[in-house]
């Protein structure tokens, strides 16, 4: 894990540079926060971050629901401050400063939080998928996405809105049976799948359709595919 001192270092690098990019080219801001003003920010969020992390294994000061008020604002100023970046083609400072935000994630997660800004740290994750294909990478990733899942917003996890296709909430349950079907490690894709089942069961036909189709190929093995079968069997047979 990254220490609270190594986050410091890589935020402080990231910042810096965009914060003098923006003071050399005069970018407008209108209404946007200035980067000057979203690092002050997220300096707060480290002074509380270290001193969480000092308490060692005391319990926390702080209430779940300021954990997740601070963490969300944290997430919401780091990924500003990545739009600065993206702004002025700093790829590299973004991609950094992602990572804080993933780390911020982390945090909320350790301390029995609720993730609220779902939506950034589901497309984080997303990414990350897709540049690997290590399974033990992969499968750190699975666990990561379970934690996630698991602190989730009550708001994200009721998921009222069925109309729209690329909600995170929606996005992070598939992801989460993507990466475990790449693992190909049989026990983490009946969790995965198992916890589509719960909570998108609307879904489930088609996902299942898919995945046997995809289980046809010789990677997989007979396991996988007798496995992939019955969960098809089951979802088309019960809707």
């Amino acid at each position: 894990m990254t220490t609270p001192e190594e986050l410091k270092k890589i935020f402080h690098q990231a910042s810096s540079a965009v914060l003098v990019a923006f003071e050399n080219q005069n970018k407008t801001h209108g209404e946007d926060a200035t980067p000057a003003q979203l690092i002050e920010a997220i300096n707060q969020f480290f002074i509380i971050y270290e001193k969480l992390e000092n308490l060692q294994g005391d319990a926390s000061p702080i209430n779940r629901e300021s954990i997740s008020q601070i963490g969300e604002q944290a997430i919401n100023c780091l990924i500003e401050l990545c739009n600065w970046a993206e702004r002025m083609e700093m790829q590299q400072e973004k991609a950094m400063l992602e990572e804080i935000a993933f780390a911020a994630a982390h945090w909320i997660i350790r301390h029995q939080g609720e993730i609220r800004s779902l939506e950034v740290i589901v497309n984080i994750l997303a990414t990350k998928a897709n540049r690997t294909s290590d399974k033990a990478v992969l499968t750190s990733l699975f666990h990561v996405m379970s934690d996630v899942i698991k602190h989730a917003s009550h708001e994200h996890k009721n998921d009222l809105d069925k109309s729209d296709p690329s909600r995170p909430w929606r996005m992070l349950n598939f992801n989460f049976a993507i990466v475990a079907t790449r693992t190909m490690d049989k026990n983490l894709m009946i969790n995965a799948f198992d916890t589509l089942g719960r909570n998108l069961p609307e879904d489930c036909p088609q996902f299942f359709e898919e995945g046997l189709k995809q289980s046809e190929k010789a990677v997989y093995g007979p396991d996988i595919k007798t496995m992939m079968a019955a969960y098809f069997k089951k979802w088309a047979t019960l809707h």
